[in-house]
């Protein structure tokens, strides 16, 4: 019987493995979830979670993360606009 990963992980090795940075895939899905958590105000971070929120900011710097957020910012003012009808 062939051993395999389970079915929701949905990954390969390489992809959990960590960066040289020491950041993993579960990083990138905190850095979505950090910003969800930021833009709705569900919890006060900085005050509750200090040791998150210094993770959060850190993540913040990563470029990958840089470039998705940008990524993001375009295709949310490009919906603004096409909304608009400019």
């Amino acid at each position: 019987c062939e051993k395999r990963a389970p079915i929701w992980t949905g990954f390969s090795r390489s992809q959990l493995a960590a960066r040289r940075d020491g950041s993993t895939v579960a990083d990138a899905y905190l850095a979505g979830v950090g910003r969800w958590v930021e833009h709705l105000r569900v919890l006060d971070v900085e005050r509750e979670y200090p040791n998150l929120a210094k993770h959060l900011r850190r993540l913040a710097e990563d470029p990958a993360v840089r470039f998705a957020r940008s990524s993001r910012a375009a295709t949310t003012r490009r919906r603004a606009r096409v909304s608009a009808g400019t």
